[in-house]
């Protein structure tokens, strides 16, 4: 049987998230659900250099060293120069080579059709474009030549995979509403939802543990 999915009956002492600032614990930082921009944004004023160009995962690593230890470094390993003519104006292919990767829609709507016409029928995974650009990345960092076609490859290969995907390192709302689905008979899309909404606006850890301990410590009220 499903647990009660509403904790609307949470009361005090639960705080709510701490708002960014230079002051704030890493605990603090960790137990908060921050969006890119505002992540951008707060980078920016406290000197970490490139920010508008880093990754949301890069910048949470950047402004947990900052708050930690007070120093300001980049921890994108990968190049953030987007100099040069962009792939997607040379016109795609699968014997183009990656150079100047760009994340629009041209790009992933290229990806999906090549990869349905290697597996027809090919279903997405959930994470399987995240993993698939970290991957790209890595490899280029290391000096791997990779080809539009070696791309697709991977997605596919990403896709088909039947194992889960070992979760990110960090309270996501993927991991959230994966492991909600799997704890919660019967969940609904608009109870995780919920669920999730509201304990993002708290001071806790933001992962599904979590909210089964809220839960039900709200109905011992």
């Amino acid at each position: 049987m499903s647990r009660q999915n509403d904790i609307s009956g949470l009361r005090p002492p639960l705080k709510p998230q701490t708002k960014l600032s230079t002051s704030m614990t890493q605990a603090q930082f960790d137990n908060g659900y921050w969006y890119a921009t505002e992540l951008t944004e707060f980078a920016k004023t406290i000197g970490i250099p490139s920010a508008s160009r880093l990754r949301k995962d890069e910048l949470e690593k950047a402004i947990k060293v900052f708050l930690k230890a007070g120093k300001i470094e980049s921890p994108a390993k990968r190049s953030l120069s987007t100099s040069g003519i962009k792939d997607v104006e040379q016109g795609l292919s699968l014997s183009l080579p990656v150079a100047v990767y760009t994340n629009d829609k041209e790009t992933k709507d290229f990806l999906e059709r090549e990869a349905q016409k290697l597996v027809p029928g090919l279903k997405k995974k959930s994470g399987a474009r995240y993993r698939l650009n970290r991957r790209r990345e890595e490899q280029l960092v290391k000096g791997v030549k990779l080809s539009y076609g070696d791309l697709v490859k991977e997605y596919v290969r990403l896709n088909l995979t039947k194992e889960p995907f070992a979760q990110i390192p960090h309270g996501r709302y993927i991991n959230f509403m994966s492991d909600f689905f799997a704890g919660e008979r019967g969940g609904t899309w608009e109870q995780a939802l919920c669920a999730w909404k509201k304990l993002k606006k708290l001071d806790v850890p933001k992962n599904y543990r979590s909210w089964v301990r809220l839960n039900l410590s709200s109905k011992q009220m």
